[in-house]
């Protein structure tokens, strides 16, 4: 009973001492795959942090064994933030529990780019082998894969008509979304965000929009750009995440004052400066139809 109480203690000092560092992360910073930095280790040798979407996480590992690594399944990964209201998180707790053992993990995001991750393994045996239960920990840094790359692409929908000179923002929804592999940096993301992708919304007669930054003009022209319609500010986007964009562009979205009457496509490209290397590099265009009175 002490040992499993000293054990409970542990794990609420790990978590304490986690939760309350000074540096934020988000969720979506676990996703990947994490190999342990100790080769030799005998015991956790490697994980993988998948998205579930809405920030829900899924880890499966891998145990030391021979000729091949453990498969201990997947599991769902809860992480966690400083207080109830803050959505920046850097610690994660999963159970596993097994037919000779329970086993609770601790991790931790560490390090400046959020590339490595400090894993503390609480074990306590079941099957009466008169075991003592232990607690260990190791670091795991996080793998790259070239053959790996994220697929942005956008969904856009708004009003069927307007008049012009409308500022048509308040009605329009921007779902961005990555179908690819690896996490897409966005602007204010940790990731790469020197490179994140933006999002322009652009007034075209058609739908082919040509890429490239859309250029800004207060008079119509072919593929104009939106007032207030580019989306600057974006977040890191884990393979299968989405984010909605739509208050962002709330208050913006005017169609020009000298816009004829006709029909017209209110256009969103996702990455038009081309900064993020993707596998699809042809389904970054959505269009919604309006009629302009």
């Amino acid at each position: 009973m002490l040992k499993k109480t000293l054990a409970i203690v542990g794990l609420s000092t790990v978590l304490a001492c986690s939760l309350n560092s000074s540096a934020v992360a988000a969720p979506q910073d676990f996703v990947g795959t994490w190999k342990n930095t100790n080769s030799r280790t005998d015991g956790i040798t490697r994980f993988i942090v998948r998205s579930r979407g809405r920030n829900r996480l899924n880890i499966q590992v891998f145990g030391q064994c021979y000729p091949n690594d453990c498969d201990w399944g997947s599991r769902r990964l809860i992480t966690y933030g400083n207080n109830p209201s803050d959505r920046n998180h850097l610690a994660a707790t999963a159970n596993y529990n097994q037919s000779f053992a329970n086993q609770v993990l601790t991790l931790r995001l560490v390090g400046s780019r959020r590339n490595r991750i400090r894993l503390q393994s609480f074990t306590r045996f079941t099957d009466r082998s008169n075991r003592e239960n232990y607690v260990s920990q190791e670091t795991f840094r996080r793998t790259t894969n070239g053959s790996r790359k994220p697929d942005l692409v956008v969904q856009i929908s708004g009003p069927s008509r307007a008049r012009a000179g409308d500022n048509i923002g308040s009605s329009v929804r921007v779902e961005a979304k990555n179908t690819g592999r690896a996490t897409a940096p966005g602007t204010r993301g940790r990731v790469n965000p020197d490179n994140g992708y933006m999002i322009d919304l652009v007034l075209s007669t058609d739908r082919r929009v040509p890429s490239g930054f859309a250029n800004y003009s207060p008079n119509f022209s072919e593929d104009v750009l939106l007032r207030g319609g580019r989306i600057s500010r974006t977040v890191d986007l884990a393979p299968g995440a989405t984010r909605i964009y739509s208050s962002e562009i709330a208050r913006s979205g005017r169609i020009p004052r000298d816009t004829p009457t006709g029909r017209y496509w209110i256009c969103a490209r996702i990455d038009p400066g081309e900064k993020v290397a993707e596998s699809n590099e042809r389904n970054n265009l959505d269009c919604t139809q309006i009629r302009i009175r």
